[in-house]
């Protein structure tokens, strides 16, 4: 968001974060803006007119329904909604003024389909569709008004490129072809007119550091760079 790049919670080998960090990658600073309500890791984060947001994740001893603001500017941060029911490995995606959180896993460890959205403006949460199949530690991104879907876990990593279009009715799904093997925890980017996914975990729980260019109007994929475990590209 304008230029900058921000990391919410997470945590390391000891403990939960609840840090807030403003990365520069022009003048590679990395600053402190801000702490979340309450140490927290494997929610959601999105950009949505000039704030931040992070839905759900897991606390150390709970999942979170919680949606937490965070005002890059001041710092502050606050709780302002509350997804249908806790969740942890969701994936949050921003299009237009709207959060959409798709998939994840609840308290139970069961596996969700739902496909949920969050106005900031009116503060109002709605369900509007359900995925092809649950699945948690996917990743998504938007491009050209629709939301892209990729990969996963559903007990197992999955390959699924599913294309989501909105409309005042409600959303429909189709799984528009298949990732080269299946993996989570990608990251997807929109890029002009191309999704690329970064790194990803494999179905040996290998990290992959990688970029898959994507082009979804033909479905062409290409990898630009790897480096780590070697992939079938």
């Amino acid at each position: 968001m304008d230029g900058r790049i921000y990391a919410l919670a997470g945590s390391d080998r000891n403990q939960y974060r609840d840090e807030v960090l403003e990365i520069d990658p022009r003048t590679k600073d990395v600053r402190l803006i801000g702490r979340l309500p309450s140490p927290r890791t494997y929610g959601g984060a999105a950009a949505v007119s000039g704030k931040l947001y992070y839905i759900g994740g897991w606390d150390g001893e709970r999942c979170l329904d919680e949606i937490v603001e965070i005002n890059p500017i001041t710092g502050e941060t606050r709780i302002v909604a509350h997804l249908p029911s806790p969740r942890e490995f969701l994936v949050a995606v921003a299009r237009g003024d709207c959060v959409y959180t798709l998939g994840g896993e609840d308290s139970q460890g069961r596996l969700l389909d739902e496909v949920v959205v969050f106005a900031p403006k009116s503060g109002e949460i709605l369900e509007i569709g359900h995925l092809p199949s649950p699945r948690a530690r996917a990743a998504a991104t938007a491009l050209d008004g629709d939301l892209f879907l990729f990969g996963g876990w559903n007990g197992k990593p999955m390959d699924e490129i599913v294309r989501m279009e909105l409309t005042s009715q409600g959303i429909t799904t189709e799984v528009i072809g298949f990732l080269p093997e299946p993996a989570a925890d990608r990251v997807a980017v929109t890029v002009g007119e191309k999704l690329y996914l970064v790194g990803g975990a494999d179905a040996g729980f290998k990290r992959q550091i990688a970029v898959l260019e994507i082009n979804p109007q033909a479905t062409e994929m290409s990898a630009m760079r790897f480096r780590g475990t070697s992939l079938p590209w």
